[in-house]
């Protein structure tokens, strides 16, 4: 079964999923706009677990339909033709990158964005390492003791990471690619054999040597070192800490694989957001979300 297309397709499509609202997400395979008024999405990426996870959390009772359709351009398309045609029950989530930064956000109540530049950033907050981590190993002196030594490695990875979060922010405001390579997040992550993952910094001087920079550029902007877990590219974020985690949590996180990691990553973050453990992220998205 699907909708045959007409200019009312997209605020037809609760209808057709038996809800109250349709949002869509990034993540998937990039669909065509025809692709998405006939129904189609995919609804096991991450990316619908988070927001569908957000959604519960400050509007339980509203009957909503999640679904991935490709990248952040595939969305901003829909959401052109939801604003155009003031459509009030399709709703776009989109990482917010450094759209902030650059003047490019949405200003629409059915526009929603994350509060860092991806919901990697979110879910992985400094506030959020104690429950995930203690997600694998029981809470005892040494369990502790390594919690503690993975924090300390994690404000070294950020400490490493601020000027080339800086780079990236500069190279991307000058329409470049960015600075960390979207496509291989993990490559710019150093991990030997029974080593704590770090940040590749050979790599990324290398990357900046290719673009003909031999000390680095200067960055018109500079990022507050607080700011930097939120601000980062989150793809990059996630590898080290999935890897950290496992490192520290060895043998129980010695077989975790990385989407099973970030699932939990999600549902222990939602706990903490009905908990109010993150009072910032509570605050942003109770707000954000339309009840």
């Amino acid at each position: 079964m699907s909708l045959q297309r007409s200019p009312g397709s997209l605020a037809n499509l609760h209808l057709f999923f038996k809800v109250e609202r349709v949002v869509y997400c990034e993540g998937s395979a990039n669909l065509t706009v025809a692709d998405v008024e006939a129904g189609a999405g995919d609804e096991e990426t991450l990316d619908v677990a988070f927001w569908q996870a957000v959604f519960v959390t400050f509007s339980p009772d509203r009957k909503t339909h999640f679904k991935s359709i490709g990248s952040k351009s595939s969305l901003l398309t829909i959401a052109a033709q939801v604003i155009a045609n003031n459509i009030p029950n399709v709703i776009i989530c989109l990482d917010r990158d450094f759209d902030h930064y650059r003047g490019m956000q949405l200003n629409d109540s059915r526009v929603l964005y994350s509060f860092g530049y991806s919901w990697e950033n979110d879910v992985l907050t400094s506030g959020s390492l104690d429950p995930i981590y203690f997600g694998f190993r029981n809470r005892n002196a040494n369990s502790e003791n390594d919690f503690a030594t993975l924090v300390k490695f994690h404000g070294r990875f950020l400490s490493a990471a601020k000027r080339y979060c800086e780079y990236d922010l500069h190279f991307v405001s000058n329409g470049d690619a960015g600075m960390f390579p979207r496509d291989a997040p993990q490559s710019v992550i150093s991990q030997a054999a029974g080593q704590v993952p770090s940040l590749n910094d050979t790599r990324l001087k290398a990357l900046l040597k290719l673009r003909g920079y031999t000390r680095g550029p200067r960055p018109k902007v500079k990022i507050d070192f607080a700011e930097i877990g939120h601000v980062m590219f989150g793809k990059v974020l996630s590898k080290f800490v999935f890897l950290s985690v496992r490192h520290f949590s060895q043998p129980a996180g010695n077989f975790v694989q990385y989407n099973n990691f970030m699932r939990l990553a999600i549902v222990k973050f939602a706990d903490s957001l009905a908990g109010n453990a993150l009072p910032q992220l509570r605050n942003y998205y109770s707000a954000l979300i339309p009840v």
